[in-house]
């Protein structure tokens, strides 16, 4: 007679659209239930997590022929609306569940059984009352040189406490001076430190006890439970969105505030802290697996953290609780990364989140998206616009043709040279924007042309004066800087197209009494952040660099930024470019000061984007740029599928692509356009076509597009990489 077994259905983390059963272990019938998170058998030796999604009792099934559950993670139960959203990731974004669920679950090579949550406590530090005084903080400075690392602990703490500030949050040392966390164990072994314990449930800081205009309208405009599009001038107010999250951690829910880069993060993590002390938790890539892990499994629970930090993936944890969710940074492209399928849109995705689980949501940005500004014109967002216009602010704009090239500096049109002059004597900072790392984009032989390239992929190598190195900017192949030419044996290699490096050296050439810095993400972290305290405290006079000097330099006493080729900001192959190029000189537009100069070096000077940033708002430009969408058919009027094929044979790769394409364009109501080849068709090995479908706004037929699609990978051998609403 058949006897009865317990089994589970469950979701594993690999790329298949399917359920795995597994026998439930004896010991286990009491413990496991639907929501859980198992351990169950991965191949001859391995494990892996599991999601339980059924639990039932079978008499029919034979139980040799499923492989039994090893043990209960923890006892937390995913909700039913958080395996809705993860279905919901994976059917929008033409993916599996499993995929979502192995983005959102921290996996550590030490899967840890979490038995209870213990009441989470902000640690704090002051110093010994007795040691308060200079001579005695002087002595301890002195006996500390030899540690290096408590010796910088204490040297900020002193500087802390002679500003006023006496109790000191721990993790406001860990977050900005290396090895910190050890520094402090042994400051309060030594009891130079004591130890400063606060119960933090819903305490937040004196600061945001009073309620601020801003927060008094944002809770009213809540009420409509439609997103809110809150636009600012420079920074947020981050008094009124800290009385935005108090009020929902004091209503007994939780909070979610998400970036789309780490940097980014951090930055708005910092400024919020000035007045938050409540329970919060940072979940980034910055933090290490089993810390993600614990945290994982608290955010289950109702009563655990109030408020979460975090970027992409953070919004995919099991919340039971959401109240609030913020999104900063609307705008910013990196809130869609197609490094990990599915390639989702954090952005769109929380307003569908919040949705499910009735969270009021805030949008918030200087420099809104095509869409998002749309969405406010048909009425489904609401939009608290609390930015100035461009026209409002006394900035100074210059204009200086690139041609004709004989001139005494290359890199610089003599105007140019003329203002960095005078800015300098008048005792302002100057800002030389060039968006290329290195000293050159590549090298060149002068006689016959030769050009290094990379061995993975189909580009130049760029060139690193400073690091005597070419490397691929997609691969970080590297090899030693050549003498002369392999193809003809001549010695007249020159550099072209010039990076940060370069200019800062030519810069330097031309003003040698001054001080002179580069600053592009090449460079090490603690390089990088030297450089901008130094160019923060006026120590360097001039600084070039990347996009990165748009959110890490305080501008205060910067009287010029150049930018050096600005035409290239636009002149990119990708339907978002003017969008692209209209944020990026807003956003930098509105960091300046009155009477700063912003000089342009241009071929251009009559083209759209400078026309429009000359004359008109920024929501005033995007909507024209918005209306040429509209001509095209191009997102927010249409939705578009772009379908990345790739194969390491060139010869295969043409063929299939266009096997898919013929697939494809057999459906009815979508437009698909031949392959093409990326304009970088070959990267890390692989070939790559692209293939692009538009379709209305309602991707009726995607679920169709995602059959052929995955039919046809599993007999192509290709790998295709699908990014829905690029």
């Amino acid at each position: 007679m058949p006897t009865a077994n317990e089994y589970i259905d469950t979701l594993l983390a690999i790329p298949v659209n399917q359920l795995f059963t597994y026998r439930v272990n004896p010991l286990h019938h009491n413990l496991i239930q639907k929501g859980h998170i198992v351990l169950v058998p991965r191949g001859k030796t391995g494990t892996q997590p599991a999601l339980v999604l059924h639990k039932y009792i079978d008499t029919i099934k034979n139980p040799s022929d499923f492989k039994e559950t090893i043990s209960l993670i923890d006892t937390v139960s995913v909700s039913e609306i958080t395996y809705t959203f993860w279905k919901w990731i994976a059917t929008y974004y033409l993916s599996v569940p499993g995929l979502v669920f192995k983005m959102s679950f921290p996996f550590s090579t030490k899967l840890k059984s979490i038995k209870e949550r213990k009441k989470y406590i902000i640690q704090y530090i002051q110093i010994t009352e007795k040691l308060r005084n200079e001579k005695s903080l002087h002595n301890i400075l002195n006996s500390l040189k030899r540690s290096v690392h408590q010796y910088n602990v204490m040297n900020e703490i002193i500087r802390l406490y002679i500003t006023g500030t006496i109790t000191i949050n721990i993790k406001d040392l860990i977050l900005t001076i290396p090895n910190a966390s050890y520094a402090i164990k042994q400051l309060l072994k030594k009891q130079i430190l004591k130890e400063i314990n606060i119960n933090t449930e819903n305490s937040l800081s004196q600061k945001s006890n009073k309620l601020s205009e801003l927060s008094k309208q944002l809770t009213s405009l809540f009420s409509y439970n439609l997103p809110i599009l809150y636009v600012y001038n420079d920074k947020p107010d981050y008094l009124a969105l800290s009385q935005l999250i108090q009020s929902t951690v004091i209503s007994g829910k939780q909070a979610i505030i998400l970036s789309p880069t780490t940097e980014l993060l951090m930055s708005h993590y910092k400024y919020f802290s000035d007045y938050l002390t409540s329970n919060q938790q940072l979940y980034s890539p910055l933090v290490n697996p089993l810390k993600r892990q614990k945290i994982w499994f608290e955010a289950s629970y109702k009563n655990s953290t109030s408020i979460y930090f975090g970027t992409r993936t953070a919004l995919l944890l099991p919340f039971q609780n959401t109240g609030l969710i913020i999104i900063t940074d609307e705008h910013d492209a990196n809130h869609k990364t197609d490094i990990h399928q599915p390639n989702y849109n954090l952005r769109d995705c929380a307003i569908y989140y919040a949705t499910l689980s009735g969270a009021k949501i805030l949008l918030m940005s200087n420099t809104p998206s095509v869409e998002s500004i749309y969405n406010v014109n048909q009425k489904k967002y609401i939009l608290a616009n609390f930015s100035s216009s461009i026209k409002e602010n006394q900035l100074k704009l210059m204009f200086s043709n690139l041609f004709p090239k004989t001139r005494q500096h290359p890199l610089f049109t003599d105007d140019l040279i003329i203002k960095i002059k005078e800015t300098l004597i008048s005792g302002k900072q100057v800002l030389l924007f060039q968006n290329h790392k290195g000293y050159s984009k590549y090298i060149q032989c002068k006689e016959c042309g030769w050009t290094p390239t990379c061995k993975n992929c189909s580009v130049t190598l760029t060139y690193y004066q400073e690091k005597n190195i070419l490397k691929c900017r997609f691969c970080n192949y590297t090899e030693p800087t050549i003498k002369s030419c392999i193809k003809c044996s001549s010695t007249g290699i020159t550099a072209i197209d010039p990076g940060t490096e370069q200019v800062s050296s030519e810069i330097k050439l031309i003003f040698p009494e001054y001080t002179t810095a580069y600053l592009d993400k090449e460079l090490k972290i603690a390089t990088r952040k030297d450089i901008i305290k130094r160019f923060n405290n006026n120590n360097i006079h001039i600084l070039t660099g990347t996009q990165i000097l748009i959110d890490n330099i305080e501008h205060k006493n910067v009287g010029l930024v150049a930018l050096l080729k600005s035409d290239v900001i636009f002149n990119q192959p990708d339907f978002r470019s003017y969008e692209r190029a209209l944020q990026f000189l807003y956003r930098f537009a509105s960091k300046l000061t009155n009477n700063t100069i912003l000089f342009f070096q241009v071929y251009n000077f009559n083209h759209i984007i400078y026309k429009l940033f000359r004359t008109h708002t920024y929501i005033e430009a995007i909507n024209i740029i918005t209306d040429d969408r509209k001509k095209w058919g191009y997102p927010p009027f249409s939705k578009l599928i772009f379908l990345s094929i790739q194969h390491q044979s060139e010869k295969d790769l043409e063929k299939y692509s266009q096997e898919l394409y013929n697939r494809l364009n057999k459906i009815k109501n979508i437009i698909v356009f031949e392959p093409v080849q990326n304009y970088i068709y070959k990267i890390r090995k692989f070939y790559i076509k692209n293939i692009m479908i538009k379709m209305n706004k309602h991707l009726q037929n995607k679920n169709h597009i995602n059959q052929i699609i995955h039919e046809f990978s599993s007999i192509s051998h290709c790998t295709v990489i699908i990014n829905a609403d690029p």
